[in-house]
């Protein structure tokens, strides 16, 4: 199965969260999807996604990434960081998505797909997020400040 991992970027602001999907993603999915916020350490018990290079920002090319671990479950054990091999990941741009959101746009910069056992829907059905963000949204909105879903964004 494959899975891709997209940043999002917010506007003027540029917000970090990494998102799985089963092939590319529409507005409403990518919107009311779980994100796994950009950390400095996910050993032990820490969940979410260490990036390291300029390629782990939303607008430079996935090769230029130099180190990823990505740790979404300890039970199951959904952790991956370079040398332990559960699948094959390829760099593969050219998914995006373009938003609007109350008066915002969110844009979404797949960086590459991995071709493996598990599912987009295994890691958000396993994954035990111990932030408030839980989805793109529920992240945006705790970003901002507003309550998206209120009505429209008046800056």
């Amino acid at each position: 199965m494959r899975f891709t991992l997209p940043t999002v970027a917010l506007v003027a602001v540029a917000c970090m969260p990494r998102q799985s999907f089963e092939a590319e993603a529409g507005c409403d999915e990518a919107i009311h999807s779980p994100v796994w916020e950009d950390r400095r350490d996910v050993s032990g018990s820490k969940t979410g996604v260490r990036c390291k290079g300029s390629g782990c920002a939303p607008q430079p090319p996935a090769n230029d990434i130099d180190e990823l671990e990505m740790h979404f479950s300890n039970s199951p054990l959904y952790h991956w960081i370079d040398g332990n091999a559960y699948g094959n990941c390829i760099v593969f741009p050219n998914g995006d998505y373009n938003c609007p959101l109350a008066g915002l746009r969110i844009e979404g910069r797949r960086k590459f797909r991995c071709l493996t056992k598990y599912t987009a829907n295994d890691l958000r059905a396993n994954t035990r997020l111990p932030d408030v963000s839980t989805t793109l949204l529920d992240f945006v909105e705790a970003n901002i400040k507003r309550d998206l879903t209120a009505g429209p964004f008046t800056g």
